[in-house]
């Protein structure tokens, strides 16, 4: 601290539980340092006991941001205990005794408040002055300060404001010299995520505005904001007194509202969507061309935390993400959307043979452009999750569930979850090589409903303000909408696998029955052995069972593992002729599997079995997309594995069996292979081990709430 600072604060002379109201950058330094008083920031100041309190640290240069009557009061019923270029210091009064008589340095150095106590605030600009129809409004936001989607927001603000017939609009930062407010016909603090308290100059940063433009009788609006965490209640009482003030209070989304009305306690709080939506709900001069080589990255250095966690850092996971998109991208363009990002980017670009675009550095517009005409996305930064949205851009994002870009994905923008990676406290998988696969466009209806929740800012606006909004331009899309496709073929058998339902007689291979009715294909030189075996793996009782109570006729099922096509048949007497089962296998080193096939295929009354050669990952994907069942059992090769795992755990079936040798192996796969997919996912996983704890599901996954699952291990012993 400086000299004005410490000579400040040494004037304080505070007696234990004394009351201090203070700037609210002060706030956290001196609850630390004057431990035995309370202190009060300039923003939280109704929260004070007593309309004057013992103590008041006026900040010369911050006086817009403190209440004007909290001003007043100290002006008329305390004292000015010290004065100094920077700060004025008052003491409540003490009843019965004489004010302290000002000597020339604290009469000069206080008068400044003195003079802007006396101010009339109240006078507009006359009519004659000031033409009818040219409205000016101030946009009150973190616009300028180095983050590309906050510039966008703000943007997204003023067009909500341009559609309600102003002819001003004036965007400022979180800071702005207040006199700008002066004569306005309307404050908008939005939006973004603006609303948190972990910070009270923060907190001043959006408040503040409001209560000035409220002495002032300007109106105010919040527009489009988000609450990042309100955890104090200082923070919520300051929200509380502060928002209150505005005519209009909008959110992007439901868990903001919620936030505002149960934490801050808000009322007619509307949920409405980010305004950077807005400007892609507007004419486009020219359509954007997409580039499917081209990938756009946006990781920020807020996943060093989560990295750490791994025993990794940033730059290595950046480099493994390039490498990744090396095998399907020739361009990969890195987009440091806000400042905080630099330094990893410019050192990704000294290891790399990579183009780093600063987005400071360019026009909103030519950042929603790049992504726009990007192949890929792949980001952690909210607003590079909307730029895709806004462009149709597949996508792979990275982040918490509970963030703000975990809330969009899981209120808005659901088809994109299955390529997100969402980070928590389990042993997560972050690699972005697994996550590209499942890639694909936002879809259509989700994007159109975010757009119109954006464009909802403008009519609430309009019904809070008695004003008639005019109409949007029909858009041009910046990427016309993916036709509709064809619906793919089934996956098929290789060229030389007889048709459906056609009975083959191999030498090689012998149909048998198992004692519970289940036909298999068997060599014919170890048939009995291998019925034995079979017999003896009473784990496969248990899949059947669990299958019988999820399949019914016409569900698909996909085995990734096919042994001896043990499950095959049995599969298929479950979805009868109307479904299909389909088998994976290794078409390089296929051959006894088809001939299990051969055997097999059109023998009983079940379903046809088809074949998907494993080395065809789309195809393998889309037929486990198209499931009702998924079967997979771990092969102890941790690549394949791993790769099985993911893959049926991200797609859409709605149930998956997972089997291992033992529960150990269970447990490893769980916590390896399947930590982050279950969480996405909220699926309930049927697990099964070679041990007495067979007769039933060992695991089954218990959703506690949005966010937390809980694998639950069966108590019963069955054998």
């Amino acid at each position: 601290m400086d000299k004005h600072h410490k000579d400040m604060i040494s004037a304080l002379k505070l007696a234990p539980g004394d009351e201090v109201l203070v700037p609210d950058y002060l706030f956290e330094t001196l609850t630390k340092d004057l431990a035995n008083a309370r202190i009060i920031p300039y923003s939280a100041a109704a929260q004070l006991k007593s309309p004057v309190p013992d103590r008041a640290i006026v900040h010369k240069g911050l006086m817009p941001r403190l209440p004007r009557q909290s001003l007043q009061a100290l002006v008329i019923h305390g004292d000015i205990v010290h004065a100094n270029e920077v700060f004025v210091v008052f003491a409540r009064h003490g009843g019965g005794t004489k004010p302290s008589v000002l000597d020339v340095a604290r009469r000069r150095h206080s008068q400044p408040v003195l003079d802007y106590v006396k101010r009339d605030i109240r006078v507009r600009p006359s009519s004659v002055e000031k033409r009818a129809a040219d409205r000016r409004a101030v946009v009150v936001s973190a616009f300028g300060v180095g983050n590309v989607g906050d510039d966008a927001v703000s943007f997204g603000a003023r067009e909500v404001l341009y559609r309600n017939g102003f002819d001003q609009v004036e965007l400022v930062g979180p800071n702005p010299d207040y006199s700008v407010i002066d004569g306005a016909d309307l404050v908008v603090v939005g939006g973004g995520g603006l609303l948190y308290d972990s910070s009270f100059s923060n907190v001043s940063n959006y408040t503040a505005p409001i209560r000035y433009a409220y002495e002032r009788g300007i109106p105010s609006a919040v527009l489009g904001v988000g609450a990042q965490g309100i955890r104090t209640t200082l923070g919520a009482a300051a929200y509380k007194d502060a928002l209150s003030l505005a005519r209009l209070v909008t959110v992007r989304e439901h868990s903001d509202a919620k936030t505002l009305t149960e934490t801050v306690g808000l009322k007619n709080v509307h949920t409405t969507g980010d305004l950077a939506l807005l400007l892609a709900d507007g004419p486009r001069p020219v359509p954007v061309r997409r580039d499917p080589n081209l990938a756009v990255l946006s990781l920020s250095h807020s996943l060093e935390s989560w990295l750490a966690k791994r025993d990794s850092t940033i730059d290595a996971y950046l480099d493994e993400t390039i490498d990744s998109l090396g095998k399907g991208y020739t361009t990969v363009v890195g987009v440091v959307h806000s400042v905080d990002d630099e330094a990893i980017y410019e050192r990704l670009r000294q290891r790399r043979e990579i183009h780093v675009v600063k987005a400071a550095e360019f026009d909103v517009s030519a950042i929603m452009d790049l992504y726009a005409s990007a192949g890929l996305a792949v980001s952690s930064r909210f607003h590079g999750l909307l730029f895709s949205v806004m462009g149709r851009t597949p996508l792979v994002q990275v982040c918490g569930p509970t963030s703000k870009s975990g809330r969009a994905l899981a209120e808005r923008f659901p088809s994109l979850t299955r390529a997100a990676i969402l980070l928590d406290h389990a042993n997560r998988n972050l690699r972005i090589g697994d996550a590209i696969e499942f890639v694909q466009p936002v879809g259509e209806a989700e994007r159109s409903a975010a757009i119109a929740g954006a464009r909802d800012n403008v009519e609430q606006f309009a019904a809070a303000f008695d004003r008639k909004p005019a109409v949007a331009v029909e858009a041009i899309a910046i990427d016309p909408p993916p036709a509709a496709r064809a619906p793919e073929p089934a996956a098929t058998a290789v060229a030389e696998e007889p048709s459906k339902n056609q009975e083959i007689v191999l030498p090689d291979h012998v149909v048998v029955t198992t004692a519970d009715a289940i036909q298999l294909a068997v060599p014919v030189g170890g048939a009995e052995a291998e019925l034995q075996e079979i017999e003896a793996r009473r784990w496969r009782n248990s899949t059947l069972a669990c299958a019988a109570k999820v399949l019914k006729p016409g569900d698909k099922v996909v085995d990734l593992d096919p042994g001896f096509l043990y499950f095959a048949s049995a599969f298929g007497s479950l979805v009868s002729k109307a479904g299909s089962v389909s088998v994976a296998y290794e078409k390089s080193k296929g051959e006894p599997i088809l001939k299990q096939y051969r055997a097999l295929n059109g023998k009983g009354g079940g379903a046809a079995i088809k074949l998907c050669d494993t080395a065809d990952a789309k195809q393998l994907s889309k037929a486990c997309d198209d499931a009702s069942l998924v079967r997979l059992r771990l092969s102890g090769q941790p690549a394949r594995d791993r790769a099985d795992c993911i893959r049926a755990i991200r797609s859409r079936s709605p149930h998956v069996i997972v089997e291992a040798a033992d529960l150990p192996a269970v447990r490893n796969a769980i916590e390896s292979f399947l930590g982050s997919e279950i969480a996405r996912e909220g699926r309930r996983i049927f697990t099964f081990g070679e041990s007495d704890l067979v007769e039933r599901p060992i695991y089954e996954i218990a959703q506690l709430d949005e966010t937390t699952l809980l694998l639950q291990l069966e108590e019963a012993r069955h054998g």
